[in-house]
């Protein structure tokens, strides 16, 4: 992710090959948070499409749709 996003900076992310269950995305927050936590995010479902909307240094980078 973004390195110095600023609010409402979003991004999509969709698993167009149908392959995150057998070579799963791995989301590094580099940085910043991912639903108030400093963890990277793995993604392991296939078919898996997601958008996150980063809010603030506190709130990190939060889950809007799936």
């Amino acid at each position: 992710l973004p390195s110095s996003p600023v609010a409402h900076d979003y991004i999509k992310m969709t698993d167009i090959s149908g392959t995150f269950d057998s070579n799963a995305l791995t989301v590094d927050p580099n940085g910043q948070k991912i639903m108030r936590a400093s963890d990277t995010m793995t993604v392991s479902t296939e078919g898996a499409s997601f958008t996150m909307i980063y809010y603030d240094a506190t709130q990190g980078w939060l889950l809007e749709a799936i």
